[in-house]
């Protein structure tokens, strides 16, 4: 009987660990690249929701980042992190020239 307990317990718990790695993850990304790119939405637009059940722990969905070439993790990272964003990929920190842009 103990034993089923546990791993009913198990489940949730492993989720909660998962979820706040993640957003763990996100928190330490999102500094480095800017989520005002050209074409941000109308700031009286509904608020993006951040994938999964992460709003449960107040976590904030972005509409869009930029990365370029010299940022600190791939872009695979980044999407990683963020499947709710657009990813502008620019050529260097400075420039808001858009090279290409990845869609969720």
């Amino acid at each position: 009987m103990l034993l089923v307990l546990i791993a009913i317990a198990a489940v949730p718990l492993a989720w909660v660990g998962y979820s706040l790695e993640w957003i763990r993850e996100r928190r330490l990304m999102a500094p480095r690249h800017s989520d005002k790119p050209p074409g941000s939405p109308n700031p009286d637009a509904a608020p993006i929701m951040p994938p999964g059940l992460l709003w449960v722990f107040g976590e904030q969905g972005f509409y869009a980042l930029r990365w370029d070439p010299s940022s600190p993790g791939s872009l695979d990272d980044l999407r990683r992190a963020f499947p709710e964003s657009k990813i502008f990929v620019c050529d260097s920190p400075d420039d808001w020239t858009v090279r290409r842009e990845l869609s969720p």
